[in-house]
């Protein structure tokens, strides 16, 4: 299977971010990516998609559902 990389440009216009926040996120380890040198970064959209998973905020309403089950109520 072969993996389709995409350049920090792609990747940032993927993610709707300034290509220098995305190395800002890069240095901070706060996003995947494959560094082939200092700043030529290489990202899988799949990773980019779960990256952006991971940011999402339940609804209250959720948060409200999850309690009550925890509570076994």
């Amino acid at each position: 299977m072969t993996k389709n990389y995409i350049h920090a440009g792609e990747a940032a216009q993927y993610l709707g971010i300034s290509k220098d926040t995305l190395y800002k996120k890069c240095q901070k380890r706060e996003i995947p990516f494959y560094a082939m040198s200092k700043r030529n970064y290489l990202f899988l959209p799949s990773e980019l998609d779960a990256f952006i998973a991971s940011l999402r905020v339940a609804p209250l309403d959720d948060m409200a559902d999850d309690m009550l089950q925890r509570l076994g109520k």
